[in-house]
């Protein structure tokens, strides 16, 4: 019986440190940031589901959404042309709220990309994301939508 017991205990406390270990491993991803020099610095960028607090646009999701909406011009050939969609982007929230390392990861053409990282460089500084309290670099995507 007490043999059984510390089988017990035993696998138990194997696999609280099997998670423990996990949770404590935080995703990031290495970037050379933009710069106007050749020599780039490297910077590593969590994942926005490994932070503990999240950067966020000044004022909020709403805030942000009215500076799209306010600041997004669509380009005249593809409004003529009926050209619509969704622009997925990707870029980094540096520890001074800055952005950078702006990214098309689905476009829809090339006026509406460039619109799209046009609007995204515009933004202001972000409230950056935090780990144990100390700001970090953190990879965010955002969709910017284009519809007539």
């Amino acid at each position: 019986m007490l043999d059984k017991y510390c089988k017990v205990i035993l696998t138990f406390t194997l696999m609280l440190v099997v998670f423990t270990s996990y949770a404590q491993q935080r995703r990031t991803v290495t970037y050379q940031l933009d710069s106007g020099s050749s020599k780039g610095t490297n910077i590593e960028a969590y994942t926005l589901d490994f932070v503990d607090e999240c950067p966020s646009f000044p004022g909020g999701e709403y805030a942000m959404t009215k500076f799209i909406n306010n600041e997004r011009k669509y380009p005249e050939k593809s409004y003529n042309a009926k050209i619509c969609g969704r622009v997925l982007c990707s870029f980094i929230i540096l520890p001074n709220g800055a952005i950078s390392n702006i990214e098309v990861l689905r476009g829809v053409n090339d006026e509406l990309d460039e619109e799209a990282v046009r609007v995204i460089s515009k933004m202001p500084k972000w409230s950056p994301g935090k780990v144990d309290g100390e700001a970090v670099a953190v990879y965010y995507t955002l969709a910017i939508s284009f519809r007539l």
